[in-house]
């Protein structure tokens, strides 16, 4: 699955949205790297 698809396919809630915001940042990335990595966590389970 495209990573992006599946970013803007969340649906988010502004305080669901705050606390990715708040996770990201407290680990140097940007909202969008983050959730790009737990994609790719959640993926590489699977395999």
């Amino acid at each position: 699955m495209d990573k992006d698809k599946a970013y803007f396919r969340l649906e988010m809630t502004k305080e669901k949205r705050n606390k990715i915001k708040s996770e990201a940042a407290s680990r140097g990335k940007t909202m969008q790297e983050f959730i790009h990595e737990c994609i790719d966590k959640c993926c590489n389970k699977k395999e």
